[in-house]
């Protein structure tokens, strides 16, 4: 299976309060992140995390972690991830600053941030994000754009009651055709 997500925030403290997030400690927001995560995520399963997956961590950090994590797992770069933590981890499968990929004969474009015009809107393709933290609606600003391609979300963890969204979750909320 493939999944997405974005904004862990590891290692953020003031995340919790900002996304109202149902923990009382990093520590315990962590825990239970690595936990429902192994329990949805396969060892086969891949993973696009778009952003954001933690707060000033170095490599080895990132790698302790990442190694307790399921999954072939890709980074999409965010504004709190530092590029050369990432990839001095050799944990991430990728690490970039956006990405084009193509699941089920669909074109999907993933980017940390919302983009109102992304390759292949005109066409039908699909756009994921994160960044917003679920407090922005982009296809409400592109339905009255000309190209009116609303196939886009934003995929971070506050928006899916902190789970990751599973492909088929994403084909269902935006009524794509399987």
């Amino acid at each position: 299976m493939i999944f997405f997500t974005a904004d862990l925030h590891f290692n953020h403290k003031n995340i919790i309060q900002y996304s109202n997030r149902p923990y009382s400690s990093v520590q315990q927001m962590e825990e239970e992140i690595i936990k429902n995560w192994n329990k949805t995520v396969s060892h086969n399963d891949t993973v696009y995390v778009l952003g954001d997956f933690c707060f000033g961590w170095n490599s080895n950090k990132i790698k302790e972690v990442l190694s307790k994590l399921n999954g072939i797992k890709h980074l999409i770069v965010g504004n709190h991830d530092k590029v050369n933590p990432h990839k001095l981890s050799n944990e991430w499968a990728s690490v970039e600053p956006y990405k084009e990929i193509n699941i089920d004969n669909k074109y999907l474009v993933l980017s940390h941030y919302p983009i109102a015009e992304w390759n292949g809107c005109w066409y039908g393709s699909i756009h994921l994000y994160g960044h917003c933290h679920g407090k922005f609606d982009l296809a409400s600003v592109t339905q009255n754009l000309p190209h009116k391609n609303t196939r886009c979300m934003d995929v971070g963890f506050d928006t899916n009651n902190c789970q990751l969204w599973s492909w088929d979750d994403i084909k269902n909320k935006l009524n794509i055709e399987k």
